[in-house]
């Protein structure tokens, strides 16, 4: 980095061959990965050696975390995690994605959703920083503990505001996390969701989606536990 006008010279370079699959190594915890190839791919298109590496993050310095994310452009990093212990493998396919981008996050999670379940999707916003992608639902197939449903917070960036559900009461992968799906049943379910930033003296906004309608019968509160405030 200079504040001189200078060329530089760094060589020759070549890019990955392409007859055959890209394998990129993901060790535990959260890793920031990039396309191997001076083309787009799709996400879905990729190979991944276990299930406990979920979903693709893109940042996006304006917007924050997009979650769901499906096309891997060159030259942009992008959040991966690994709930495992063990390394895992992603084979990268050298196919080249079409020219319809898929450029609205929580396409995927969206469509797992059936008319009788239930899907809200969580923003919080300061002036400076957005957290826009949070999700709590219920689905007949999904557990109360983690399942492949359930998608970490990935880490905060800069100037960040972070909106998440808390689950460090579980014995296993506890955490925050972004996406807190629980089983559907007749008692109803609680997400305990906190908010952080790094932002100071603004007021933080949190807003929220019904992706589709509750059940019958069903209501919805978001309560304060500080100050008994509550909101249907």
């Amino acid at each position: 980095i200079t504040n001189y006008e200078r060329t530089v010279d760094v060589g020759a370079g070549s890019s990955c061959p392409t007859d055959s699959a890209y394998q990129l190594k993901i060790h535990p915890g959260w890793n920031m990965i990039g396309n191997p190839y001076p083309f787009s791919v799709l996400w879905d298109d990729c190979s991944i050696s276990s299930d406990s590496v979920g979903i693709l993050y893109y940042y996006d310095p304006i917007d924050g975390y997009q979650l769901y994310w499906n096309e891997f452009d060159p030259w942009k990093g992008y959040w991966v995690h690994n709930a495992d212990e063990d390394t895992v493998i992603i084979s990268v396919l050298p196919r080249q994605s079409g020219l319809g981008k898929q450029s609205s996050s929580s396409k995927k999670l969206y469509t797992q959703i059936a008319s009788d379940e239930c899907l809200i999707r969580f923003s919080a916003h300061t002036e400076a920083a957005k957290d826009l992608d949070n999700f709590a639902g219920m689905k007949e197939d999904a557990a109360f503990s983690r399942d492949l449903y359930d998608q970490p917070e990935p880490p905060p960036v800069g100037e960040y505001v972070s909106l998440f559900f808390n689950h460090s009461d579980w014995k296993k992968h506890s955490g925050r996390y972004a996406v807190d799906i629980q089983e559907m049943n007749d008692e109803g379910c609680v997400w305990d969701c906190a908010v952080e930033t790094r932002v100071s003296n603004e007021d933080v906004h949190i807003s929220w989606e019904f992706i589709n309608d509750l059940p019958d019968g069903w209501e919805a509160y978001f309560v304060d536990l500080e100050d008994g405030y509550s909101k249907n």
